[in-house]
């Protein structure tokens, strides 16, 4: 439940039922229902970076004053993929030890389950990407984009991520 941002200040985050009426209040998120949709809900917060900070901050807006952190230097030590991770990570145990005592054990395990394989699922994608980049078929991958108005390179180099390695 609790992190270091990139300048090693250590965050820990309390969940009761004042802190969930103001992240609902503040953000518009309802952290309650995190977890009453197969976790929908929490996933589309993980997936919206802004929502996400704005809900961390709120949550550790009293250490933050303690500590005479504003919002942007609060962002701004969240920018290494390892510590927003970690801050994400702490921010779900602390929805779930929230969570209901006869359901919690279960939600933790999938959590952690979906967690790992997340984790594995990006390593393969960025190994992908990376042989998709070291091959011969980059060069024309990228030439053809630049000839197509380079619509959208992104996109153009993850439909050649989700093709197999072995071309």
């Amino acid at each position: 439940m609790q992190f270091k941002d990139n300048e090693g200040r250590e965050w820990k985050f309390k969940i009761d039922y004042f802190e969930l009426s103001k992240v609902q209040s503040e953000c518009g998120v309802n952290l309650s229902k995190a977890l009453d949709d197969e976790g929908a809900s929490l996933s589309a917060l993980m997936e919206n970076p802004f929502d996400l900070l704005k809900v961390m901050a709120c949550l550790l807006e009293s250490q933050m004053k303690e500590r005479d952190v504003d919002f942007e230097s609060f962002g701004r030590s969240l920018n290494d993929e390892e510590v927003v991770g970690e801050a994400v990570r702490a921010l779900i145990d602390a929805i779930l030890n929230f969570s209901p005592a006869d359901r919690r054990e279960t939600i933790r395990k999938a959590f952690r389950k979906v967690w790992t394989l997340g984790k594995e699922r990006d390593q393969i994608q960025a190994k992908r990407a990376i042989d998709l980049i070291e091959s011969p078929d980059f060069d024309e991958i990228a030439r053809k984009a630049v000839e197509d108005g380079m619509p959208d390179m992104a996109t153009t180099l993850s439909s050649g991520v989700s093709d197999s390695p072995e071309k």
